[in-house]
């Protein structure tokens, strides 16, 4: 499996690049902000965008939704109980940083033990509530990525 962890945006969310390195296919996990450093890094991997996945629907997590859509065509999935924040500053909380984030619908709605295939790889989704509604954590191999499930020092 490839991994890249790119820290990014005013609030250093990370963001993961995972791909099938035989077949090239690719998901793009969390893209908050710096959508130019993100896209660099798959072309300079020769990577295919399928899918970019929030783990939840808050601005530092979506920021860059749309850009890279634009540019890859890639399909946006979100858990069903975080649609509604994806096109509202108010309920992603991007208002509250003056910002008037928005991301394009999703293509498609998660749900709790879904498989999502990304060439070779299988990803699994982990619905877990608490930060918002439709918190995931997303499990490749032996990896978790936990979103905002868990943050550092709180």
């Amino acid at each position: 499996m490839f991994l890249r962890k790119v820290m990014i945006g005013s609030m250093l969310a990370n963001c993961y690049i995972i791909a099938d390195e035989e077949t090239k296919e690719a998901a793009i996990i969390d893209p908050s902000a710096e959508e130019e450093e993100i896209l660099r890094i798959v072309k300079d991997n020769d990577l295919k965008v399928i899918y970019i996945i929030n783990t939840h629907g808050h601005m530092d997590h979506i920021g860059a939704n749309a850009k890279i859509k634009e540019r890859t065509g890639a399909e946006i999935l979100i858990h069903e109980e975080d649609r509604n924040l994806l096109g509202s500053p108010v309920k992603n909380l991007a208002i509250f940083w003056g910002k008037m984030t928005k991301s394009p619908p999703a293509d498609r709605f998660l749900k709790d033990g879904e498989i999502i295939p990304l060439g070779n790889l299988k990803i699994k989704v982990i619905h877990t509530p608490g930060h918002t509604r439709g918190s995931i954590c997303l499990l490749v191999d032996d990896r978790l990525f936990t979103g905002d499930t868990l943050l550092r020092n709180s």
